[in-house]
């Protein structure tokens, strides 16, 4: 694990955290490894009216955390949710993180050291796999940013391990709302050719998969959006057809392969070494 550095006053990052009936124990853990990163000065957490006892009873206790601002409203999805987060952002740089994902030690600090001296608009690192209990599965290395690679493979760096300036995200039309599962692959296609960017050799999210996350649950859903928002920022009938290729692949490999789902969304999402 990486260690905080010093030099972080001048990047000030908030972190927002859609919450919906997220387990409560993976909420404070998701909180907790933001507060713990020295250049973090507010997390801001949207809940979607949860009805889950402990994820209402995490909601309350965070609630009385330093640095911590929880609103609880009814929304309309994730995208709505990290709309509405966004809305109430006072500083220059945000972290998306999931409410039942990590940040690795330190991690978003040197991120934030990288942004200090850099004119760019997102910085990023690499992110892990854990499984429910938090062991790590698998370990990724996040290539170059690159439209055609995103456009191929997806989401090959994770949201969670991206640090973004405020204003470029506000510039590039934040999310969409209409979408559900696919809305950070829609970002990064249209962030792709428009943003400036730095990756720094360090790993920053860890993406947790269990059996009630949308990750976990959720394999057609990200197929048929995925499809869609490719097919939406296809250049030519060459990328359309990519499109539609890419989501019957992904289709078949799901009903051929009895493997754990850890594995699967690396295949559905493009988390993998590229």
């Amino acid at each position: 694990m990486t260690s905080p550095v010093a030099n972080t006053e001048s990047v000030q990052v908030e972190v927002i955290v859609p919450c919906f009936n997220t387990p409560g124990e993976y909420l404070e853990k998701a909180v907790r490894s933001a507060l713990a990163q020295r250049c973090v000065r507010a997390v801001r957490v949207q809940d979607g009216g949860s009805t889950r006892s402990d994820t209402m009873e995490a909601l309350a206790k965070i609630a009385t955390w330093s640095l911590v601002d929880v609103v609880i409203q009814y929304d309309e999805g994730q995208s709505d949710a990290l709309n509405r987060a966004l809305d109430r952002v006072q500083s220059d740089w945000i972290l998306w993180l999931n409410a039942d994902d990590l940040i690795e030690p330190g991690s978003v600090d040197q991120l934030a050291e990288a942004a200090i001296s850099s004119d760019i608009d997102f910085v990023y690192g690499n992110y892990r796999i854990l499984d429910a209990d938090g062991t790590i599965t698998r370990e990724f290395q996040s290539s170059p940013w690159s439209r055609r690679r995103i456009f191929r493979r997806g989401c090959y760096i994770f949201s969670g391990s991206i640090l973004m300036r405020y204003s470029s995200l506000r510039e590039l039309g934040s999310f969409d709302a209409s979408l559900s599962y696919a809305m950070d692959l829609d970002l990064q296609l249209r962030a792709a050719t428009h943003v400036r960017t730095l990756k720094v050799e360090t790993t920053v999210g860890a993406l947790r998969i269990h059996g009630e996350s949308k990750t976990g649950s959720g394999q057609s859903g990200f197929i048929h959006e995925a499809r869609a928002v490719r097919v939406r920022h296809s250049r030519g009938v060459r990328e359309r057809t990519l499109a539609y290729l890419i989501a019957l692949e992904t289709g078949v490999y799901i009903r051929a392969q009895p493997i754990r789902f850890s594995r699967l969304y690396g295949q559905i999402r493009g988390l993998r070494r590229v």
